[in-house]
């Protein structure tokens, strides 16, 4: 006899012996599992794997699959897991390589194809059905399946998956270890994943331990250190990003982001800030505001109002009628009526579009009638005319819009991919893209750079906000002007800090202006301001647009570590 006949009969009446000594000790202590049911169009009668692993780390694996076809089929196909992913979302990838497939011990007709974290081997010839008892080998290897400890090495196997569509019967598979590994513990499990059972048979021979279960099988054998080639640091890092490679693309981004906002949106040093006794010339209150909090608020379009009503081309009525009150409220009910002054045709085009929207050809509208009228549409283009006013006054540099209207999309890009596309990218990739677009939206937002020119409207705009905050202080400068209370009161309500001005103004005689006619008695600013933000409430309730509805050492599991999958029928 050849030495190479020789040793493959060796071989063979090795991996029989263990089967059986294993398969025996499973016929005395595990009873027959439930799995083993008749009311399908077949089964899978046995399931055997031969897994031998080599010096490597690789593992040489060759699976038997004997099926009963009880009706005509094809074939069968097997699903093989090869990317993984733990508990903090990151990706494992086992390289796979198929080297053949038999059926019935001859070579078989397959299609090798992929499935999301699966290989697909389907077997069979598409233009032939059979019935009865068959046959199948499919011998592949996978390299990167080895779990490396600090006092021994360890193979954690999913032998045979639980994803079958078919009874599934029994399982057995032989490990065999390089030369000079001496297995020093080996655990199995069984049933479908996370299940702790232990329902299988272990035996021992030399360096090979084979097992033996009627149910799933997850096997982990633990053997001794440094027989089997341990990656390096860097083999690992390399694997880790080959793996997760599409984390890099939100982490290029950030950099990206940060580097050009540095670059080109990163504003010039503001000077000190002091009190300034004038908002800067010829600034309406709206933009004030907007330039010290660098966004619009919705108080900034009660300004917008009262600043028309201090100019001269609206009017506010209020009337109570103690008899009726609010639903939610014990207080009268308050009717708000708007009234146009004068033609606000020379107003500056977001004002003019706000007077335009609120009175559309009619002399005055109450809140009610109000409310809904004006579409998000309007509003929106209200918003963009007060940028496209701050844009030409020489505030921001060129193109400083465009880039963040840019950042702000790719940001929703980030967002999307982060939420919806995990499956794909994986979940660690996933989180990093979220907060890529977190990232991305904020520098962003600080995108636009400012002018020197405008560095210097927003030192003189803080400072004037700075003023009305601390008034107090500087009383003997503004004590001999006329209605600063009314004048400034539009920046007062565009600076949020409308409560703390008509404080300022508590001890001072207060007749209120003409452009606010109420039936109750304001005998004081605080009285005024107090009525006056209730009707900014129901202005910005009437003015907004209503929105659109519309282990081998125990504590492992059956279905853990790699391997795994599973198959069906054609």
């Amino acid at each position: 006899m050849h030495m190479s006949g020789f040793f493959k009969s060796s071989i063979d009446y090795l991996y029989k012996s263990l089967i059986v000594t294993a398969s025996i000790l499973l016929f005395l202590v595990v009873p027959l599992s439930s799995n083993a049911q008749s009311s399908s169009d077949w089964q899978v009668s046995s399931f055997d794997s031969n897994i031998e692993v080599k010096s490597d780390g690789s593992f040489l694996i060759t699976e038997t699959v004997v099926a009963d076809f009880f009706l005509e089929k094809h074939g069968i196909f097997r699903n093989i897991p090869v990317v993984y992913e733990n508990d903090f979302g990151i990706r494992h990838r086992t390289p796979f390589n198929l080297l053949s497939v038999l059926q019935d011990g001859k070579p078989a007709i397959y299609d090798l194809s992929r499935s999301g974290a699966n290989v697909v081997v389907r077997i069979g010839d598409p233009d032939i059905t059979i019935e009865g008892r068959h046959e199948y080998k499919i011998l592949y290897t996978v390299s990167r399946a080895m779990l490396y400890f600090s006092e021994y090495d360890e193979i954690f196997w999913n032998v045979s998956g639980d994803d079958w569509e078919a009874p599934f019967l029994k399982a057995t598979a032989l490990v065999t270890l390089p030369q000079g590994a001496d297995s020093s513990q080996a655990k199995c499990y069984t049933g479908y994943f996370g299940s702790t059972r232990e329902d299988c048979a272990i035996a021992y021979q030399d360096n090979s331990v084979a097992f033996a279960s009627n149910d799933f099988l997850t096997i982990a054998v633990g053997f001794t250190k440094g027989v089997v080639e341990e990656p390096s640091s860097f083999d690992r890092f390399s694997g880790f990003m080959q793996d997760n490679w599409m984390i890099l693309i939100p982490i290029i981004v950030i950099i990206l982001v940060i580097g050009i906002w540095w670059k080109l949106g990163r504003d010039p040093r503001v000077g000190t800030i002091v009190a300034e006794y004038e908002p800067p010339e010829g600034m309406l209150a709206v933009y004030a505001g907007i330039l010290t909090k660098n966004s619009i608020s919705k108080w900034h379009v009660s300004s917008m109002i009262i600043q028309m009503a201090v100019l001269g081309y609206l009017r506010i009525r209020v009337e109570e009628d103690v008899s009726k009150h609010g639903i939610f409220s014990k207080k009268p009910k308050q009717t708000i009526t708007l009234e146009k002054v004068k033609d606000g045709s020379d107003l500056d085009p977001a004002h003019s579009k706000l007077f335009n929207e609120i009175f559309k050809g009619r002399e005055s509208v109450t809140t009610e009638k109000l409310k809904g009228s004006i579409s998000q549409g309007d509003m929106q283009s209200i918003k963009s005319l007060l940028h496209e006013k701050i844009k030409k006054d020489g505030i921001y540099t060129e193109r400083s819009f465009t880039r963040r209207n840019i950042a702000i999309v790719v940001a929703f890009i980030l967002f999307a991919v982060g939420i919806f596309g995990s499956g794909i990218t994986g979940a660690l990739a996933g989180i990093v893209f979220f907060f890529a677009g977190l990232v991305t939206f904020l520098f962003g937002l600080l995108m636009p750079k400012k002018t020197l020119k405008g560095i210097e409207i927003v030192r003189r705009a803080k400072g004037f906000k700075l003023f009305m905050h601390t008034a107090e202080r500087y009383r003997s400068e503004w004590h001999e002007k006329e209605n600063m209370f009314e004048k400034y009161l539009p920046y007062a309500i565009a600076f949020a800090d409308v409560d703390h001005w008509a404080d300022i103004f508590k001890d001072m005689e207060f007749v209120p202006p003409d452009w606010y006619v109420s039936s109750v008695v304001l005998a004081n600013p605080s009285l005024f301001v107090s009525d006056l933000t209730s009707v900014n409430s129901s202005i910005n309730l009437a003015v907004s647009p209503p929105s659109s509805s519309g282990g081998s050492g125990g504590g492992g599991f059956s279905g853990g570590g790699f391997g795994g999958g599973g198959g069906g029928s054609w």
